[in-house]
C-alpha cells in the first residue's frame, strides 16, 4: 500500500507496541554482505558488486509484546540489475533510489508488533505491520508460497526471504483442539518486480506465453509500445487479499488447507491496438501492452509425513481467475481466464548428519487448455539439491540442478560454503543456464536482441530498439562475504 496506506500500517504497529510496559530488552543482528559476479560468456564483465548493510532490531516489551524493525541499504557500483534507466515509481513501497541514484538503493523490508498470550483459552500469536508469510517449503520455485509478491531482478537466484515483497496487513495465528488456525489481511498490494527490460535478466520478448502476438490490420507493419502497470488505487478495498490457513496432525500426517484471495501479483500482459499519428500524421496501429492484475481464488494443501529415514512431503494449490496469452485473435486484449493447478512433491534425507538431499516434482496444469493458448497444457520441473556438511559444520559443498522437462532447459548452481568463524562466511559459486530461448530458463542461455520499433513513430526507440538489453548470456561465477553478529541490550544491566 502506498503513501496513506503504508503510514496506517506504520501507525497501528508502533501503537499497538506503545500500549506495553517499557521495554526491557533489545536484541540485534548486523550483517555486513559484499556480493560479486561476473559473467561466464563474452562480454566478460562484472554483473553485479552489490554491498549491503542490513539491521534488524528485535525489541522485547512487557506482556508478551515485541516489536521488530528490519531495513537495509544496498550499493552496486555497477548496476547492471537495475537497467539503464530505472523506473522508480514502479519500485514497491518503503524501497528508496537515494537522491534518484541507480547504484544505491535503501529498503524498510519489515516493521511490525507482535503479540504472544491466550484469549479464551487458546493460544495466539497476533502481528500487525509489514512482514513476509511463507506458505510451502519448495525449492527454486514457489508453488503454495503465493502470499507475497516477488522481485525477479535476479530472476530466481536470490533467496526466497530476500527476493519476496513484504507488504503492510494483519496475521493472526490460534491453536484450538488440535488445530493450528491462521487469518491474514493485506491491504497492501504489491505486484511482482520485473526485471527492467534493458537490465541483466530482462525477460526475453520470445518467451513463451509472454506477450500476445501483434495486430498488423490494413497490411501496416505492426509496431509494440508498453505502458506502465495498472496498479490499483492507494486503500481501495477491491485490491485487498485475504488468506486463512487450517492444520492439524494426524497420527504421522501433518495435513494442511489453505485458501488465499488476491490480486495476481504475477500479472498478465494485454494487448490494446491503440492508433497513434506516423508520417505525416496519419494514423499507424500499434500494440500497446500493459500489465495488469486480475483477482484469483486458491485453494491450496499440504501435507507431510516421514516414511522411515525420508520426509515425503506435497502441497499445491487450484487457482481461478488466472489470465493466459492467447493466440486468437477474437480476444481483444489477447487473454483469456483459465483456472490453475500446480503442486510439488519432494523427498527429503538426511545421511549420517553430514548429506541432505531433496528431490522435487513441480508440474503446472492450464486446465481446459486449448490449442490458441500461447502456454503448453502442462509443465515439468525436476529438481535436486544435495549439501554436505564437512569440517564439524565448517564446509558446506552444494549442488542444485533444476530441469525442465518440456523444453530440456536446466539451471545448474554449484557452491561451496566456508564458514570461517563464527560470524564470517565466505562462498564461491555459479549460476549457469541451458536450453532453447522460448523456454523458462533457456531464455537466458542465448544472446538478448533489441525489440525493434519502425520508423516515423511517436514512440522511444523509433527507427531502433524499444528495448535493449545487455548483450550476452548472464551465466556467472559469484563470490560472497558475510560478516554477521549479534548484540544485545538490558536496560539496567552491565
Amino acid at each position: 500500500m502506498r503513501g496513506r496506506g503504508a503510514a496506517l500500517g506504520c501507525a497501528l504497529a508502533w501503537a499497538a507496541a506503545g500500549g506495553a510496559a517499557a521495554a526491557p530488552s533489545l536484541d540485534g543482528t548486523l550483517l555486513l554482505e559484499t556480493d560479486t559476479a561476473w559473467r561466464v560468456y563474452s562480454p566478460r564483465v562484472a554483473q553485479k558488486s552489490q554491498n549491503r548493510i542490513e539491521l534488524d532490531l528485535r525489541a522485547r516489551l512487557g506482556a508478551g509484546w515485541r516489536v521488530r524493525g528490519l531495513g537495509r541499504l544496498l550499493y552496486d557500483p555497477v548496476g547492471r540489475l537495475v537497467g539503464r534507466d530505472p523506473d522508480f515509481a514502479q519500485s514497491p513501497v518503503d524501497r528508496w533510489q537515494v537522491a534518484g541514484s541507480r547504484h544505491l538503493e535503501a529498503e524498510l523490508r519489515e516493521l511490525y508488533a507482535h503479540w504472544s498470550g491466550r484469549l479464551r483459552g487458546a493460544r495466539m500469536d497476533v502481528r500487525l505491520g509489514k512482514q513476509q508469510v511463507v506458505w510451502g517449503q519448495s525449492f527454486g520455485l514457489r508453488v503454495l508460497d503465493q502470499v507475497n509478491a516477488q522481485d525477479f531482478r535476479e530472476f530466481i537466484l536470490d533467496d526466497f526471504v530476500d527476493a519476496r515483497t513484504p507488504v503492510w496487513g494483519a496475521r493472526a495465528d490460534a491453536v484450538v483442539s488440535g488445530w493450528s488456525l491462521q487469518g491474514l489481511w493485506f491491504p497492501d498490494f504489491e505486484p511482482d518486480v520485473l526485471a527492467d527490460p534493458e537490465s541483466e535478466f530482462a525477460l526475453d520478448p520470445e518467451l513463451e506465453g509472454l506477450l500476445p502476438p501483434l495486430l498488423s490490420p490494413s497490411g501496416a507493419p505492426p509496431a509494440p509500445a508498453f505502458a506502465g502497470d495498472d496498479l490499483p488505487d492507494d486503500g481501495d478495498p477491491s485490491s485487498w487479499g485475504f488468506g486463512l490457513r487450517a492444520g492439524r496432525t494426524v497420527g504421522e500426517w501433518d495435513l494442511s488447507l489453505h485458501y488465499w484471495d488476491r490480486l495476481d501479483s504475477r500479472g498478465v500482459f494485454e494487448r490494446t491496438l491503440t492508433p497513434l499519428p506516423g508520417d505525416r500524421g496519419r494514423p499507424v496501429p500499434v500494440n500497446v501492452f500493459e500489465r495488469r492484475f486480475p483477482r484469483v481464488r486458491s485453494l491450496g494443501f499440504a501435507f507431510a509425513t516421514t516414511v522411515g529415514e525420508l520426509a515425503v512431503w506435497g502441497e499445491g494449490g487450484l487457482s481461478f481467475g488466472r489470465r493466459f496469452v492467447t493466440n486468437d485473435l477474437l480476444e481483444a486484449d489477447g487473454t483469456v481466464s483459465r483456472p490453475e493447478l500446480q503442486y510439488a512433491l519432494g523427498i527429503d534425507w538426511v545421511a549420517h548428519d553430514q548429506l541432505f538431499v531433496n528431490v522435487q516434482l513441480i508440474q503446472f496444469v492450464i486446465v481446459d487448455h486449448d490449442r490458441a493458448i500461447d502456454f503448453p497444457a502442462h509443465r515439468e520441473f525436476v529438481s535436486a539439491l544435495f549439501r554436505a556438511d564437512l569440517l564439524g559444520q565448517r564446509l558446506f559443498p552444494q549442488l542444485f540442478v533444476l530441469y525442465g522437462v518440456q523444453k530440456h532447459e536446466s539451471l545448474i548452481r554449484p557452491s561451496i560454503e566456508w564458514q570461517a568463524t563464527d560470524r564470517l562466511s565466505v562462498t564461491l559459486g555459479a549460476d549457469l543456464f541451458t536450453g532453447p530461448r522460448d523456454g523458462l530458463l533457456g531464455q537466458f542461455d542465448s544472446d538478448r536482441q533489441c525489440v525493434p520499433v519502425q520508423a516515423g513513430l511517436p514512440l522511444p526507440g523509433s527507427g531502433g530498439c524499444l528495448y535493449d538489453p545487455p548483450p550476452g548470456r548472464p551465466s556467472r561465477l559469484f563470490v560472497r562475504l558475510r560478516y554477521e553478529f549479534g548484540f544485545r541490550f538490558r536496560p539496567g544491566k552491565r
